[in-house]
């Protein structure tokens, strides 16, 4: 991790009461950027600690960064009748990948979410 401090190009004052406001602060930042970056960080990783890769009939209008509720079946044996209330819910689009040959196509969609279960819809 590396990233730029600001810690000021002109302290508070004028003069030599300007110099010793800066000695005082010397070193603190303006912005407290390492634990800025950390939480990032530890947002960025729980964003993805959910992921399911869907194939569905082709549909361009689909792009990385959009959102999309999902309902998956309810795994049992037989024709599944239910969904799944836990896997189903608000999906973010990670990445889409489209492909058309001459006999079909279809949209890949690498999916991700932060939590389990439904809360609410669109």
């Amino acid at each position: 991790m590396t990233h730029v401090l600001d810690v000021g190009v002109d302290p508070k004052g004028s003069g030599d009461e300007q110099l010793e406001n800066w000695k005082d602060e010397d070193g603190e930042g303006n912005f407290k950027a390492e634990d800025t970056q950390v939480q990032s960080i530890m947002r960025y990783n729980q964003l993805f600690t959910v992921k399911t890769n869907v194939i569905i009939a082709c549909d361009l209008s689909i792009k990385a960064g959009d959102l999309v509720q999902c309902d998956f079946p309810e795994l049992s044996k037989g024709n599944p009748t239910n969904t799944n209330e836990e896997s189903g819910g608000i999906y973010m689009v990670a990445h889409v990948c489209h492909k058309m040959t001459p006999s079909s196509s279809f949209t890949s969609l690498g999916l991700v979410r932060d939590s389990f279960g439904k809360k609410g819809g669109f």
